[in-house]
């Protein structure tokens, strides 16, 4: 043990400097905060770095060390203490890990800081972040909690929040709107389809001009808006598909608002796929108004394409 408040553990030693290149070699990583949701993240992402072929790293983020509070245990009291239990929670989510995927390479960190401020700040160094939908602070299952929603829209690596069903088969379901986070989301979908040999299911939403009488204009100005929307579908997903032939890949255009819609459609799906802002956004670190809905209400995992420099 150190007597620095950043402190890192492994399971199985990596070594070699860090970051390690290429992208592929990064490794996955996970925000663990001694909840049991947390640790249900922390299987899911065990299971994601075995199929990338990548090491797994476990950060736990805690303040103490702020308060000038003492973080030994007190005499006669060895395994008590305030360090003991957070290298506690890390053992946990390590052990976790290992089981679920034995052999795995897994690292742990315990870092000093706010946790959503770290774990936005450890993105840079992980092909992957997975968080828990809610922590030791969360209530009723609905709300992602404060931390992952920081964490969803900071990042600067894809974002994986682990929601309902996260072990169903079905398809990776990926919402389109033309926007550049839009075309950011498209490309991760297609490459855990065909990572997961999956179809592939690419959704845009319109929603028709209202008027209380059906009436010629109407049906024109209905149709024209069809076409459009159409168009920005195809257009969005057709140079994707020649990129990725392997994917079996629907393309759905859906009458109806967008948050609804994906949500729906994260009932069967193993993943529901989105930009982090779609063309409605206006600050860089808060999710679009369709992501944020869907972060919060969806069946599935939900995975956020981090933000680009058009978007």
């Amino acid at each position: 043990m150190t007597d620095q408040t950043d402190v890192s553990t492994a399971a199985t030693a990596t070594g070699g400097p860090w970051p390690p290149s290429p992208i592929e070699a990064l490794p996955v990583l996970v925000g663990v905060d001694g909840s049991e949701d947390a640790l249900g993240a922390v299987r899911w992402a065990a299971g994601a770095a075995r199929q990338r072929q990548t090491s797994l790293l476990v950060i736990h983020a805690w303040l103490w060390p702020l308060y000038q509070v003492s973080l030994d245990p007190p005499p006669g009291r060895p395994q008590a203490g305030l360090r003991n239990q957070a290298q506690a929670v890390l053992t946990q989510a390590r052990d976790a890990a290992l089981q679920h995927s034995p052999g795995l390479s897994v690292d742990t960190e315990l870092l000093t800081g706010d946790a959503g401020h770290v774990l936005v700040r450890s993105s840079r160094r992980a092909q992957l972040l997975v968080v828990a939908s809610r922590g030791l602070g969360g209530f009723a299952g609905v709300l992602l909690g404060s931390v992952g929603m920081r964490a969803a829209a900071g990042a600067t690596c894809p974002v994986t929040i682990i929601r309902g069903n996260a072990h169903r088969a079905g398809p990776v379901v990926v919402g389109v709107d033309g926007s550049p986070g839009s075309e950011a989301a498209l490309h991760l979908a297609f490459e855990e389809a065909q990572r997961q040999h999956c179809p592939l299911v690419a959704i845009h939403t319109w929603e028709s001009p209202m008027s209380p009488v059906v009436v010629p204009q109407w049906q024109k100005d209905r149709a024209a808006m069809h076409d459009a929307a159409r168009q920005v579908l195809a257009t969005s997903v057709d140079p994707w598909l020649a990129k990725y032939p392997s994917v079996p890949a629907e393309q759905r255009l859906v009458d109806a608002g967008a948050a609804s819609t994906l949500v729906d459609a994260s009932r069967t799906a193993r993943a529901l796929v989105l930009g982090s802002h779609g063309r409605g956004a206006v600050l860089a670190l808060v999710l679009g108004s369709v992501t944020h809905a869907a972060v919060h209400h969806a069946h599935c995992p939900v995975v956020i394409a981090p933000k680009t420099d058009r978007s």
